[in-house]
């Protein structure tokens, strides 16, 4: 995560590959081991990385291998995509208010649309938000659908470095 911060599109691809690190630990481990090594890189990540953004990315995403598997018993394949929606959705709207609203970092007015999703709480939209956030939720759709499918992979591999077989 801090090679991450040295490019700008490190920002949304570290949190990813932080979270599919995860993957094998929730396999071989289980869900509280995969949730301490989340804690665990998430507060490292707030106190050390420079890019707070990046940080924060990686702190409302992170969980999500270990919650995966009880959200997917959810009877209903439509709901269970409106649940992840949701959840998604709700990730954003929390992430853009720390953003700007608790870490101070401007946009440009002229630009910004101001939209309250919590009453009396203005978040700055742009008009790229509305670009990049549903194909945020693209890719957040397809690393979940791919994800038990890399599991076995990356457990794989990580037994076999761990000699663990």
């Amino acid at each position: 995560m801090l090679l991450g911060s040295l490019i700008w599109v490190g920002t949304y691809a570290a949190p990813l590959l932080a979270i599919w690190a995860l993957l094998p630990i929730r396999k071989l481990f289980g869900n509280g081991a995969c949730l301490t090594a989340f804690f665990a890189v998430a507060i490292l990540g707030l106190i050390i990385l420079p890019d707070r953004e990046l940080s924060l990315f990686y702190c409302a995403f992170g969980w999500w291998p270990a919650a995966k598997p009880y959200v997917d018993r959810i009877p209903g394949k439509a709901v269970r995509i409106l649940v992840k929606l949701l959840i998604y959705l709700a990730l954003i709207i929390l992430m853009l208010y720390l953003i700007f609203s608790v870490l101070g970092i401007q946009r440009t007015e002229d630009i910004a649309v101001r939209i309250y999703f919590i009453p009396g709480i203005p978040i700055p939209f742009t008009v790229i938000d509305f670009i990049v956030i549903p194909i945020g939720a693209a890719i957040f759709f397809y690393c979940d659908y791919t994800m038990d499918k890399m599991a076995d992979q990356i457990t794989a591999k990580a037994r076999k470095l761990m000699k663990l077989y």
